[in-house]
């Protein structure tokens, strides 16, 4: 019994090795810097203040911030939030997981990650509802052969089955990352 203990601690090691975290965009940078593209639906409805901005935060340094104009009528529509540079994490076979660093201000947008392999498939990857007052960082589990990674951006949605909390919603995003073999 202890032969075997030993013996799936050493793969659970060997196992490790293997995997790496890879950072798909990270605030700190110089050159980290992103484009909103609104749905059809939003464009005709609000004036389109919507704005990104670098900004100072106290518990993670220089942040994405983003400032996102909805519609007071409650209807479904998106944002993808763009990275102005492009992403490509090459030689990655296995994505074991996402991870994104995230402040919301109860906005109650849902968040999806999209990422595109090297034969031009596109993966979202779904991170749950922005419906929390703080920072967190969201993961998903995805154990799925993909091979080679690029960021193509960030889908943000407004969800007309929930009561809207305000038209202003506000994010801050400091990385997003990938644990990959």
């Amino acid at each position: 019994m202890r032969f075997y203990f030993i013996l799936i601690l050493l793969l659970l090691f060997i196992i490790q090795i293997y995997s790496e975290d890879y950072v798909l965009f990270d605030s700190a940078d110089e050159d980290a810097s992103w484009g909103i593209l609104p749905d059809g639906f939003i464009n005709p409805i609000v004036g389109n203040n919507s704005q990104i901005k670098s900004v100072s935060s106290e518990r993670h340094g220089i942040v994405s911030g983003i400032l996102l104009e909805f519609s007071e009528i409650n209807t479904l529509s998106y944002y993808l939030i763009k990275p102005a540079n492009e992403t490509h994490i090459p030689n990655i076979n296995y994505l074991k997981s996402l991870e994104i660093t995230i402040y919301s201000n109860e906005s109650n947008l849902d968040l999806g990650i999209l990422l595109e392999d090297n034969s031009g498939n596109i993966y979202e990857i779904f991170l749950g509802t922005l419906n929390f007052y703080e920072w967190r960082t969201l993961t998903a589990y995805i154990n799925k052969e993909i091979n080679d990674i690029k960021l193509i951006g960030i889908n943000l949605y407004n969800n007309p089955e929930r009561e809207l909390q305000v038209n202003n919603r506000v994010i801050y995003i400091k990385q997003i990352s990938i644990d990959a073999e």
